[in-house]
């Protein structure tokens, strides 16, 4: 992306914020995204730091991007103290001119340089990805030096911070995307001569080891400053935290001889973690829930032996919730189960009882009709006896008739007879 054609107007968003006035990319998901909704960006790791300063203190902010620290160090050491603010990203650079501009702060000396060990230019061909979800990633490691054959693209100019000839310094702030251990070998006489409090970004193992041992080795004592990127107590107020668990991670470099005064001067200091051994940084990037995979996924050794087989703090809190979540709703389900079995049971008990009910209706019907069967069974006993009594009596009759029967034949034979006597008489 060719500086002059950028469109400013269409790439930023322009609001008030904790300190004044301020410019951010529209399509910045992570320093944009903070300044829009909180009005602030890294707000708690800027009050530890302001913790360490007066007014009339000089300070070099390395990575400045669009000034949010910047801005905060000029409002605190005040127009007698002074800001040197380095942005390579030339077009980050141009933001922070506006920034410092439309703040009206005459103490602040921006440089489009990125600091290093030594002088030499590199050229970066293309800005275009950089200008998305993370510009404020923006890094030079691993950018070679200029081709004197390339023309396109544009280039960077690096000076070591020594060149600049300060003449005091209290603290140096370094958001360098992995170049913080050559911008502080490039600091020699600085570090020497003013001590300054060094307060740089940890973002993995590897440039991280080698910072400590060069600042050891300069006479400093190495903490680790661990802060979580949401502040609850934000500037707009609010309750919805965006970035989740995620955390910055910093080391806070102190002279050694003044190490013991600023611990007993400084509550802030108490929320540092002392380094004594490289586990403590360990510990601490493996607690960050971004490591995991955005620097330990990326390794050769990930892909031989992969880095699923254990779980980061975000990650267990979530699987401790998914459990907590099941666990409920089995809850939930043993108890729709019981509710179930007891209105099965009633239900059936309830089916039980109009059954016998009805069972004791059908036997009562039953039992009157076997009371009116006997009933009927006695009569028709009865009837039967009186029948018998009758034809009994009808056999006695039909006897008697038959005896009176043989009687009149008789009788009827004697008049027979009579009558042949009679006649036979005349």
């Amino acid at each position: 992306m060719v500086l002059e054609k950028v469109n400013f107007a269409e790439l930023l968003e322009t609001k008030s914020w904790r300190y004044g006035m301020i410019s951010y990319f529209k399509s910045d998901m992570i320093i944009g995204r903070s300044l829009k909704e909180y009005g602030e960006w890294a707000q708690q790791e800027i009050d530890f730091l302001l913790d360490f300063l007066k007014k009339g203190d000089i300070v070099v902010d390395v990575g400045a991007f669009i000034g949010t620290h910047t801005i905060a160090f000029a409002r605190h050491v005040g127009e007698s103290g002074l800001v040197y603010a380095f942005e390579p990203n030339p077009i980050a650079y141009k933001v922070l001119e506006m920034n410092i501009r439309q703040n009206d702060l005459s103490n602040v000396r921006i440089l489009n340089v990125a600091l290093g060990k030594g002088k030499k230019i590199l050229q970066i061909s293309e800005f275009s990805s950089e200008l998305k979800d993370n510009p404020g990633a923006f890094s030079l490691v691993g950018k070679s030096g200029m081709n004197q054959n390339e023309s396109s693209g544009i280039a960077v100019e690096v000076v070591p911070l020594d060149e600049f000839k300060l003449q005091k310094c209290r603290l140096i702030k370094i958001d360098a995307e992995g170049m913080e251990s050559e911008i502080i070998e490039g600091s020699d006489s600085i570090l020497e001569h003013f001590r300054p409090l060094v307060y740089a970004e940890c973002l993995s193992m590897e440039h991280g080891t080698r910072l400590v041992r060069i600042m050891k080795k300069k006479g400093y004592k190495p903490f680790i400053h661990c802060l979580e990127a949401y502040n609850p107590d934000n500037f707009f107020k609010n309750e919805k935290n965006i970035f989740g668990s995620a955390q910055e991670i910093n080391f806070f470099f102190v002279p050694g001889e003044e190490s013991l005064f600023l611990h007993m001067s400084s509550k802030k200091f108490n929320q540092l973690i002392p380094m004594s051994t490289l586990d403590d940084l360990v510990l601490v990037l493996i607690r960050k829930p971004q490591y995991k995979n955005e620097v330990l996924a990326k390794t050769e050794s990930a892909n031989v032996i992969r880095n699923d087989f254990w779980a980061n703090e975000p990650e267990l809190k979530k699987l401790c919730a998914q459990v907590e979540t099941e666990r409920m709703e089995r809850k939930k389900l043993d108890e729709e189960r019981s509710f179930l079995q007891r209105q099965i049971i009633e239900e059936k008990e309830e089916i039980v009882k109009k059954f016998a009910e009805e069972l004791e209706k059908v036997k009562n019907k039953m039992n009157e009709k076997d009371r009116t069967i006997e009933k009927l069974s006695k009569e028709i006993e009865e009837a039967k006896k009186e029948i018998n009594e009758k034809d009994r009596t009808i056999e006695k009759l039909s006897k008697e008739i038959e005896e009176a029967k043989k009687e009149i034949n008789e009788k009827d034979r004697t008049i027979e007879k009579l009558s042949k006597e009679i006649e036979e008489a005349k």
